[in-house]
């Protein structure tokens, strides 16, 4: 996720970029992509208040949402069942880059847990 790279530095990797990658070790590691996934979206808050607002803007795309509190940030987790496509997660990245952005935060990330 990008915040790892933020720790042990380099340029970031553009998101297109990032989600192909991890598209393709997805199915190298035997993801079956044509069937819905529980896909995780992190979202990141230095205060507690705007993180709550975010959960209850994304309440209404389904899915389970989790809030907590990790060190000196408040952690946002939307886990949504979804077919992975470049598209669909280049949509719904920018979606959540920009629902963080105007609250403060920042979107930190996606993936799923092993098949």
């Amino acid at each position: 996720m990008t915040g790892l790279r933020r720790l042990f530095g380099g340029a970031p990797e553009p998101s297109a970029d990032l989600d192909a990658r991890l598209i393709a070790e997805m199915t190298a590691a035997g993801f079956d992509l044509s069937q819905p996934l529980a896909v995780e979206h992190v979202l990141t808050f230095r205060e507690e208040r705007p993180a709550r607002q975010v959960v209850a803007l994304l309440a209404g795309l389904g899915g389970e949402l989790r809030l907590g509190h990790s060190g000196r940030r408040w952690v946002v987790q939307l886990t949504l069942p979804m077919r992975v496509t470049r598209e669909r997660i280049a949509a719904l990245r920018e979606q959540l880059e920009a629902v963080a952005a105007s609250h403060g935060g920042e979107y930190d990330g996606w993936g799923a847990p092993a098949p």
